[in-house]
């Protein structure tokens, strides 16, 4: 299109519009440049929260207690004790039966049987026997043995005793009856037997038990 103006005002006016669109186009470019600016600063978040708080607790405590506690205690205890205890019990031969319910005497233990009984029926409830009657107190042993075998079993009589040979049995030792009081007597013949007897006469019979 073209606008008529009078003279030669219309060549300065196209060269003004001209000025002017160039001036427009080149603000234009600008705002649409710094809107593009803009858009390309990115809608960035300027609140860029990056956590930077970094827990950076790192525990030293480092347990450096060593335990050097050595147990330095020696038991020294020596047993040094000398047993210098001396055993100076003698075996003096003679026999202390504990199971003896009669009198202990010369290893025998001894009963006083009742007049007419012989030794057999004496020791029968007494274990049996024992030979010590012969050779201790009767006719293998001697006077003073059967003194002391009628003293310990406190027979009655004359705590004397007498010797007696030829006599018509073997009872050995023997609180005998014949006179009164009684007397001992110790019969050293005939040879004393388990079996003899007198009716008058309470013998020493030694027995087992």
């Amino acid at each position: 299109m073209t606008i008529n103006l009078p003279g030669g005002a219309n060549l300065s006016l196209i060269a003004l519009l001209i000025a002017v669109m160039f001036v427009g186009f080149s603000c234009a470019d600008s705002v649409v440049d710094a809107n593009a600016d803009d858009d390309a600063s990115g809608d960035t978040d300027s609140d860029s929260d990056s956590d930077s708080d970094s827990d950076s607790d790192s525990d030293s405590d480092s347990d450096s207690d060593s335990d050097t506690d050595t147990d330095t205690e020696t038991d020294t205890d020596t047993d040094t004790g000398t047993d210098t205890g001396t055993d100076t019990g003698e075996d003096t031969g003679t026999d202390t039966d504990t199971d003896c319910a009669g009198v202990l005497e010369g290893g025998a233990c001894w009963y006083l049987g009742v007049p007419g009984q012989n030794c057999t029926t004496v020791c029968s409830s007494h274990g049996g026997y024992d030979t010590a009657t012969l050779t201790y107190a009767g006719s293998g042993g001697t006077m003073a043995n059967c003194t002391a075998v009628l003293s310990s079993l406190g027979a009655g009589g004359i705590p004397s005793t007498i010797e007696i040979t030829g006599y018509a049995s073997g009872v050995g030792c023997v609180s005998a009856a014949w006179t009164i009081p009684s007397m001992w007597a110790w019969v050293s013949d005939p040879v004393t037997t388990e079996g003899g007897a007198d009716a008058d006469g309470s013998r020493a019979c030694a027995c087992d038990n």
